[in-house]
């Protein structure tokens, strides 16, 4: 929503619809590969390989912010191989993003498409949230202590790593909002290190 009340409503209600999520009772199916896993082995579990191949594509990104990303990869990487692996104790939908998420003022926030839904570390869905708000250009400042920098960096690889798998036409829109997401998360680091 372009009003800030009620644009304020719809981030506090989606907000809410996430906290309501994490203690969701889930049993996951054993034989698909846990979520979080598969976000550091598509992310930065790849990025030896695929190093020069992000570097590359982010060089001639146009998308506003790619060469910072950029100059920072290497501290990135650095950054999300050192962090431990987190208690994976809560329930997550794994692909929040306000495409995902239909509101209403009235009847609050419903949530679509929970292919990637498992356990989790708290917080990933909000950081998901915020990292998407923030690439359509909305200050979120007021949110970041539901933000979290441990997700944003792993997010961060899964994005770049996803950014330079081939598509089926020359069209290069979805990695191109792949790396807009990446910049939306460096620069919420970024501000939170301020």
């Amino acid at each position: 929503p372009s009003d800030i009340d009620t644009r304020r409503k719809y981030i506090n209600d989606v907000i809410e619809a996430l906290r309501t999520l994490e203690p969701v009772d889930y049993v996951p199916f054993d034989e698909i590969k846990a979520s979080y896993h598969t976000i550091i082995d598509e992310g930065w579990g790849a990025f030896d390989s695929q190093r020069e191949q992000i570097h590359e594509k982010l060089t001639y990104s146009s998308v506003d912010g790619a060469r910072e990303l950029a100059d920072e990869l290497d501290g990135l990487y650095s950054r999300a191989s050192a962090l431990p692996m987190p208690d994976l104790k809560y329930f997550a939908h794994y692909d929040i993003r306000q495409s995902n998420i239909a509101w209403h003022p009235e009847h609050g926030a419903r949530i679509v498409d929970w292919s990637w839904a498992d356990h989790a570390p708290r917080g990933m869905d909000t950081t998901s949230f915020l990292v998407d708000l923030t690439k359509s250009g909305h200050d979120v400042d007021e949110y970041l202590d539901d933000f979290s920098a441990e997700h944003a960096l792993l997010l961060i690889g899964f994005w770049l790593g996803h950014s330079v798998w081939p598509t089926p036409t020359l069209d290069q829109t979805v990695r191109e909002h792949q790396i807009g997401s990446a910049v939306a998360a460096l620069r919420l680091l970024n501000r939170l290190s301020e």
